[in-house]
């Protein structure tokens, strides 16, 4: 390995189609990084489930007749 300044290169591997090399630009950091707090999960009543479903029941509608509106437009073509 060589080293200059706080620049550490590290050699990983040598072939006779190149070369790999590992560049450590600064040492680890002595301290963890701390992880947020974990998001507090919204407690979702069964009328707000049953909404979310309904609407994408819709969604899923609309889709399959777009879907098949393209179709029937390519057909006549």
């Amino acid at each position: 390995m060589a080293s200059s300044g706080e620049i550490l290169v590290k050699e990983l591997d040598k072939r006779a189609s190149g070369q790999a090399f590992e560049v450590i630009l600064a040492p680890d950091a002595k301290g963890e990084i701390p992880l947020p707090p974990p998001k507090e999960k919204k407690e979702m009543s069964l009328e707000e489930i049953q909404k979310k479903l309904e609407a994408a029941e819709e969604r899923r509608k609309s889709h399959e007749a777009e879907v098949l509106k393209h179709l029937a437009e390519n057909r006549e073509i």
